[in-house]
């Protein structure tokens, strides 16, 4: 089965939408402190007083933040902490949930989230996931699960059928690391996660996720906590944004330009106009596609698009640079075109990985996917995307890039 995750902006814009703000919030709050299931609807889960605002200083300045107590599901540290900004513009999560916690007495649970008469409401927690990220799974791998006697084996990689809530904190877990340049040490602190590398003492990591909370003082966890709330904080004052709101109506033109106009030629540039749109959304908001040339000629090729896709991201599993060729026909694209773009991945160096994507605004034809299965087991892959794909794309306000990936997927598995 091919895995399918949805980027962390899809990610949020799906639990935004959530209609139930009891789970909406549980939701937040889980990706926030990158908690388990058993954190925020099991025998672990937070009650109001868990949720405290502090001031945190900095270089001087003094930042708003929340303190947010988690009864740790680790059994070598049963209490750690996670401290994040209140700023929105940083994080525009924080807020919504601390004032949801506020709304409850100190010893009363923000999250009830079944009327049955239940102690504890994970198993409805981690399911109701599955509702909403219906279209996804998750990739689990080198996990562990221990028999009957207590003996603890190792399964390999396998994807889960269904994307249920743990795969929230993993998406968080990786979100930290290649959004805010978080190391083995923060994660640690922040999520008591231990990151086995040879880049920092296993020994510093082993003391931080071994470490006694319940006798700290409250400035000296916050203390504990400012190296990676310094990293929450950089990343607020370097991150360029973009508004989107703007950006949006220019695509949503762009669209109904593409469809509607009748002269080929200006199909053709809208079409080009519309994808570079969608790429810098995509670029300002997670820094995953880079437009590096559109129109790009040699003696004998044309490429419509060239993407880079920056180092960090995952984008990057697929290709360093990727072709993009657009074709806003009346009529399906056929398989003389998939020729063509094979042709031109296979010309290119051997040092690349060689990935391109077909985007027929009109559709495909069946000798398209004929020809596209001869392709199986070459040292390129390519991948199609409809228009009707790209209106759904457009409508719901998900990134290009997401559904670069699942067309990637398909085209792996096809």
């Amino acid at each position: 089965m091919a895995y399918n995750y949805p980027e962390n902006s899809t990610l949020r814009k799906i639990i935004e939408n959530i209609k139930d703000t009891q789970y909406k919030v549980a939701f937040m709050y889980q990706f926030l402190i990158g908690g388990r299931a058993v954190e925020v609807a099991g025998n672990k889960k937070p009650v109001g007083i868990d949720a405290k605002k502090v001031n945190v200083e900095l270089d001087g300045k003094i930042y708003e933040a929340v303190l947010f107590k988690i009864k740790s599901a680790k059994r070598k540290m049963p209490i750690r902490y996670s401290l994040l900004p209140l700023d929105e513009s940083i994080e525009p999560w924080t807020k919504i949930v601390y004032e949801y916690f506020k709304r409850h007495n100190d010893d009363e649970t923000p999250f009830k989230l079944t009327k049955k008469k239940m102690k504890y409401n994970k198993t409805y927690f981690m399911n109701r996931a599955k509702k909403y990220f219906k279209e996804y799974n998750w990739l689990f791998s080198k996990y562990y699960r221990s028999n009957r006697e207590g003996k603890s084996g190792r399964i390999d990689e396998r994807p889960s059928g269904k994307f249920t809530s743990d795969a929230i904190w993993k998406m968080r877990k990786l979100n930290l690391k290649q959004e805010y340049g978080f190391d083995e040490v923060d994660l640690a602190r922040f999520g008591s996660w231990n990151e086995k590398t040879n880049d920092l003492s296993l020994l510093e990591i082993q003391k931080l996720l071994n470490e006694d909370l319940t006798k700290y003082e409250r400035n000296e966890i916050i203390e504990r906590a400012k190296p990676y709330f310094r990293k929450f904080i950089n990343y607020g004052k370097t991150n360029i944004k973009v508004d989107l709101e703007t950006e949006y109506k220019k695509i949503d033109d762009l669209w109904s330009k593409t469809i509607n106009e009748k002269d080929s030629n200006k199909k053709g540039k809208y079409l080009e106009s519309l994808i570079h749109e969608l790429i810098k959304v995509d670029y300002e908001l997670q820094k995953g596609l880079e437009k590096v040339e559109v129109n790009r000629r040699n003696d004998s090729e044309e490429f419509d698009i060239i993407l880079f896709t920056s180092s960090n991201r995952w984008i990057n599993m697929l290709s360093q640079v990727i072709v993009l060729e657009c074709k806003n026909w009346t009529s399906k694209v056929g398989s003389d075109e998939i020729k063509k773009l094979v042709m031109k991945l296979q010309n290119r160096p051997s040092v690349f990985k060689k990935v391109g994507f077909m985007i027929a605004i009109s559709g495909f034809t069946r000798g398209t996917k004929i020809e596209l299965i001869g392709y199986r087991g070459q040292n390129f892959v390519i991948g199609t995307i409809s228009g009707q794909e790209i209106e759904q794309l457009i409508k719901n306000r998900y990134l290009l890039s997401t559904l670069l990936i699942k067309s990637f997927n398909d085209a792996l598995w096809r």
